[in-house]
């Protein structure tokens, strides 16, 4: 773990690492960039609550969010609890993960593990990039689960060295939203 950061679970040989042909759905700037790998279900038996209504399946967003009920292309993040989508947001931001950075998950009958590691920022292919990486991870409890005691959601930032994407900002800074 980084400094500061005792809640970060390192992948390991029984996560998945998502590849860019695993993507469901892609749009926008294509895979990598803009898409979802889903439905993922949580076992046998096992449903997560969110808000109230329990789904059994979620889906894993290329921006950084974990959502129930479907997937979604969004790069624009909103405002909670208004937000479009039944979500998990671990840092939801325009990340591109085409030159560098992984994402991986992983599914167990105590939790859901997805870890978003070394990601850069949009647009990694661009002429003036300079490259940034966040790391973060989020994981998720199914219902009835004790693993994070009385939570069923933790977010773990082990190292965050952009804020925004190329559209709209600069060198992963500067941007409106």
């Amino acid at each position: 773990p980084g400094d500061g950061c005792n809640c970060w679970i390192e992948p390991d040989e029984t996560y998945t690492q998502i590849s860019t042909s695993m993507w469901t759905e892609s749009g926008g700037a294509g895979p990598d960039v803009d898409s979802f790998l889903g439905p993922i279900t949580l076992g046998a038996g096992n449903n997560f609550s969110h808000y109230g209504t329990p789904y059994s399946s979620f889906y894993i967003q290329s921006k950084g969010t974990v959502a129930f009920g479907g997937g979604y292309i969004d790069w624009t993040p909103e405002g909670f609890p208004e937000a479009t989508y039944n979500q998990i947001a671990g840092y939801w931001a325009d990340t591109d993960i085409r030159e560098q950075g992984s994402i991986y998950y992983k599914v167990t009958d105590e939790a859901v593990y997805v870890n978003f590691v070394d990601v850069d920022y949009f647009n990694a292919t661009g002429a003036n990039h300079f490259a940034r990486s966040n790391s973060f991870q989020i994981i998720f409890t199914p219902d009835g689960s004790d693993f994070l005691g009385d939570d069923n959601v933790q977010l773990c930032y082990l190292d965050m060295g952009w804020a925004h994407g190329d559209v709209g900002g600069n060198g992963g800074f500067n941007g409106p939203t």
